[in-house]
Order: structure tokens, then C-alpha cells, then sequence
């Protein structure tokens, strides 16, 4: 009985399925909502041993920066399910085109936790995969993620 699918729902993948499709969360964020918010090591842990083919959707949760898996098939499994659900911009795509399919005008960049119109010119650096997008300002807020300044400052590094 060494089936993870049959045993006993671990609690960061079941918390993983209030994230809703087309949005991601950090480890952080995924231990937060289980009430350890100081857990997310455990979270990423859990969430690496969640088998690929499981109906939990680990693929929603991403590191701090936004980062994908660490294992290159593994990651490569996530993004072509992240572009499935609308929560990453396509092969190809530009981030504010990205924003225009899915219908949300602000993109945040997650390795700042910063957000902006998808329009701002700044945005069009950042790489596609560590991209968030919001319906509004307030959903941008809400995730702790705060306006770009004005000032003509990077957008991603």
C-alpha cells in the first residue's frame, strides 16, 4: 500500500484544490492556508511528492519567484498545464498578450510581488513564467502584491 493516492489526503494537496484554475500560490501561501504559514519547505516538499498523475492540482503551486519544479520533466509537466488553464502566457506569447487572452489588465511580477497594467512597457521584459495576472487591483492587493512605482524602475530584476 506505498500508493500516495491512497493514502490518507495529505493537507497541502488538498489545500491546493481551493486554488482556483488559472491562478497559482507560493509554498508560502499553500502553508498559510493550511495555518503554518512558516511551513513552506513542507509545502514545497508535499507538493514535490504529489505523483504527476494525481487528481490534486499541484501544478498551481510555484515558488517565491514563481519558479516551476525543480525537475525538468516535472516542470515541463506543469507549464503545459498552467498554459492549459490559462494561469501562464502560451509558447510565444507576450505577457501583455497573455493579459488580453485571459481577460485580466493588471499582470504582478512574483519575484518582487509587485503589479502593474499589463500594459506598462516594463512588464514586457519579465519572463513569461513568472508572470501573475488579475482581474483588478484590488485582487492584486488582496495577494500582497503591491504597485510598480512610478519612478522608470526594472520591472523584474
Amino acid at each position: 500500500m506505498n500508493d500516495p493516492e491512497r493514502a490518507p489526503a495529505n493537507p497541502y494537496w488538498v489545500a491546493a484544490e481551493s486554488i482556483p484554475a488559472g491562478e497559482t500560490r507560493t509554498f508560502q501561501e499553500l502553508a498559510a492556508l493550511i495555518g503554518r504559514p512558516r511551513a513552506a519547505r513542507a509545502a514545497g516538499r508535499a507538493i514535490a511528492s504529489c505523483p504527476l498523475t494525481s487528481h490534486h492540482p499541484w501544478q498551481r503551486v510555484v515558488s517565491s519567484s514563481g519558479g516551476l519544479a525543480r525537475d525538468p520533466g516535472r516542470a515541463y509537466v506543469q507549464l503545459e498545464r498552467l498554459r492549459a488553464e490559462g494561469a501562464r502566457p502560451l509558447d510565444g506569447e507576450s505577457n501583455a498578450g497573455f493579459a488580453a487572452r485571459v481577460g485580466k489588465p493588471w499582470l504582478g511580477v512574483l519575484r518582487k510581488r509587485r503589479f502593474a497594467p499589463a500594459t506598462d512597457v516594463r512588464l514586457a521584459r519579465c519572463a513569461t513564467h513568472l508572470v501573475e495576472a488579475f482581474a483588478t487591483e484590488e485582487q492584486a492587493r488582496a495577494r500582497k502584491f503591491s504597485p510598480f512605482e512610478t519612478a522608470r524602475t526594472a520591472a523584474c530584476s
